[in-house]
This record gives structure tokens, sequence and C-alpha cells, in this order.
């Protein structure tokens, strides 16, 4: 799913959507981020693996970073200001049709790319809706991924007591790589020893994938670490067991220390 990735199957075209971006709260550039210093989407939008809704980050979310990252900076001031406030009041982009229901988790299963949907995020400084979301857009991708396309797969007569949506026929799995990809590169750098945003910390998390930087830890132990966080690192409680164990093993893998 991530933004980098640009999937398009001949009958998943998108149509263009409006590119005029709404005022937002805090300036956010996602090229900046995705492009620029190779932060997942699913770092900051974990909903999609696990629910209906994306979600959207918190101040505390963003400020996981941005405690070390330019924390002068007057709008990482405004967001310290809004602790421990609800959150931040993000203009949506993306609207649904009146009387559809749609789970980010099956799309996310399915390994269907953001960009399918919201168009090339990860070019856009400020995000604006990149695709038009109608009813002929959706039906012609369910028909090209071979989706379940009845009319009760995304309608129900009755909205207040809607079933859950259904399963995606067969759901493939992350690899440990693909996750480490999406929630550790940014800080702890790739195979190629790149961290863009632990570079700018002080000090810099350690290259765990690189040979000069040994895992001390076993496997278990990052597993643990993953899931609860410790020291600068925040905690992934969101993920399942088995999942921080897939980035645990593919952490010794490419380093066994």
């Amino acid at each position: 799913m991530a933004l980098s990735i640009l999937l398009f199957l001949p009958s998943c075209v998108p149509s263009t959507g409006n590119n005029t971006p709404p005022a937002q709260p805090v300036p956010f550039s996602h090229k900046l981020h995705v492009t620029d210093n190779k932060i997942g989407c699913l770092y900051c939008h974990p909903g999609a693996m696990t629910g209906a809704q994306a979600g959207s980050p918190d101040a505390e979310a963003c400020l996981k970073c941005h405690r070390e990252v330019k924390p002068g900076s007057p709008e990482i001031m405004k967001l310290k200001s809004m602790i421990p406030s609800a959150g931040i009041a993000w203009a949506p982009v993306a609207r649904l049709l009146p009387n559809t229901r749609f789970t980010h988790e099956a799309h996310e299963a399915a390994k269907t790319p953001c960009s399918q949907c919201h168009g090339a995020v990860e070019s856009m400084d400020e995000i604006y809706k990149g695709v038009e979301l109608t009813m002929n857009f959706c039906a012609k991708c369910h028909d090209g991924r071979k989706a379940r396309s009845e009319c009760l797969t995304c309608h129900e007569k009755d909205f207040t007591n809607a079933r859950p949506a259904q399963p995606v026929k067969a759901k493939m799995e992350r690899t440990g790589a693909e996750l480490y990809g999406q929630l550790c590169r940014h800080c702890h750098g790739g195979s190629d020893g790149v961290a863009p945003a632990g570079s700018k910390m002080d000090p810099p998390p350690a290259l765990i994938l690189t040979r000069d930087s040994p895992t001390i830890l076993e496997k278990n132990e990052i597993a643990d670490r993953i899931l609860n966080g410790g020291g600068r690192m925040p905690a992934f409680k969101w993920l399942e067991r088995r999942q921080a164990e897939s980035i645990a093993g593919y952490i010794k893998t490419a380093n066994p220390g």
C-alpha cells in the first residue's frame, strides 16, 4: 500500500479529482514526509490495517519525531500547544458517496496501493482530492481486480445496522520487509544505511540493518520493543504479535548481529 508504488490495472485508471487543496490547521507536505524522508503511509495512518478508517495523526503522533526534528519551528510549537487536546482538526479530502460503506482494512489486505483511491499523494506538498470516487470508478476497479461486486458489498438498505464489510477472498499478509519499510526505515535506515528522518535526530537511532551496527537483542526482544516501545522509540501497539515478530525476523535475517 506504499504511496510510492503506482499500480493501476487498465480498468482501474482513476478519474481526476478536485486539485484545490483545502486549508489545513497545520501545514503538512506528504512529499516531504513520504518521498523525501521515506515515512510509510501506515506510520501515520495505522487504522488502514485494522479497520474501516485509516485515521489521521494527532499532535502526539507528530511529536514522536518532531520532539527532535525541528522542535523550535513555529508550526511544531503549535502542535505542542494542542496536547492534550482531542486531536488535530484536519480538513477531510476524500469523501464517499452517500449510503456507501468502505473499509480500509479490506483494501490494505488486498494490497491496493493508497494512490489507487487517493492519487499520487506522495508528490503533493498540499494534499488535494486526486481521484474522483464515483460509483463507476469503484465498480470498474472491483471488476478489474476480481473483487466482490454485489450491491450489498458496498451498500446496505439499513445503514444504521450495517453488517461488517465482506472479507477479501485471499488476504495477502505483509512481509516483515514491507512492514519495516513502512514503519521503521525512515528512522533506522535501509540496507543502504540511509535513514532520512533518523539522520536529523541527535543522536541518530541505530542503523539496525547494517553490519557495522550489530543487533544485540534477540528476535523476541526486538518484537517486544516494537510493540511496547522504549526510550525514544514509540510503541506500535496496534500491530499483532506475529507482525512484530515478522519485522524482527527480517531485521535478524538482514543483520544477525
